[in-house]
């Protein structure tokens, strides 16, 4: 072909070479995991179940700049979900209330602090490291159940603290906010988090993301826990953990689509959550499944 110029392994390429994607992160079984393009924007995902399964995927966003986790997967011996959300111990996963799966976490006053998210923050004025977010707008939203809660305490919130571990802000999200629904028995909070140059935040270097409940409570239940930029687009997903199947994939607002399956494997019907129903979801699709009969 004319005017082809073969790339250069071992030296500077021609120009015109351009390289379109790059891995960027691999796990321990080398499996992509955030990966940067062209246009220098990234796109991540985060495994679950014990690393075999994606539970979140976001783009454009970096490795470190989202996370999730619907209470499923709790590893044990280090007090952590999949996706990299921080635990309460065992006792809080409960699995007499769920919004998507079988789990949620349980916070009552014996075990106030539940799902948590903690990253450092680009220094201003200062290179990022890969182990930093990027200052700049973010929002985590959390299911919280109907129960034992009020419309005034501030169950989501975003501390936001300097290198010395001193609190310079702290933003929080309640049920009686604006912007919260309710589907079912469940609310989703809403919070909004912006790492500014104000002189507020001006020596930030970590932000803690988390739930809690007040000293009195009785048992209140979250789940579905979710940090992302606001400008990424985001799907979170939920597996039986016998079969490996998808069972609920929460979408770009944080609503799930529920897929049932009969005792073979094979899907048969489809809900999608909505705040329009008193149950919170209704049905999408129905799957009949008949087989022909064998030839004579």
């Amino acid at each position: 072909m004319a005017g082809y110029v073969n790339f250069n392994f071992n030296g500077t390429s021609d120009s015109r070479w351009i390289n379109t994607k790059e891995v960027t992160r691999y796990d321990r079984y080398s499996k992509s995991l955030e990966e940067r393009f062209l246009d220098d924007n990234y796109s991540s995902i985060k495994m679950g179940y014990n690393e075999p399964l994606p539970i979140t995927a976001a783009n454009p966003a970096k490795y470190v700049e989202f996370a999730y986790s619907g209470a499923e997967d709790h590893l044990q011996t280090v007090n952590y979900f999949g996706g990299e959300v921080r635990a309460p111990n065992i006792s809080a996963v409960d699995d007499s209330r769920a919004h998507t799966g079988q789990y949620s976490v349980r916070l009552n006053s014996g075990t106030r602090y539940g799902l948590n998210y903690q990253i450092p923050v680009r220094l201003y004025n200062q290179s990022l490291d890969p182990g930093e977010i990027e200052r700049k707008k973010y929002e985590a939203r959390v299911w919280i159940h109907q129960d034992n809660v009020s419309t005034t305490f501030n169950y989501l919130y975003c501390n936001y603290e300097n290198s010395s571990g001193t609190s310079l802000k702290w933003d929080a999200a309640r049920i009686g906010d604006a912007s919260t629904i309710k589907a079912g028995e469940w609310y989703l909070l809403r919070l909004p988090i912006e790492i500014d140059n104000s002189s507020t935040l001006l020596n930030c270097t970590r932000i803690e993301i988390g739930t809690w409940v007040p000293s009195s409570s009785g048992d209140v239940y979250f789940d579905d826990f979710r940090f992302a930029p606001v400008d990424a687009e985001i799907a979170c997903f939920v597996y039986d953990p016998q079969t490996s199947q998808v069972t609920h994939i929460l979408d770009q607002d944080h609503l799930y689509t529920e897929y049932i399956y009969d005792d073979g494997g094979r899907l048969i019907q489809v809900f999608r959550e909505t705040t329009e129903n008193p149950t919170g979801k209704q049905l999408e699709n129905e799957y009949d499944i008949h087989y022909k009969r064998p030839y004579n």
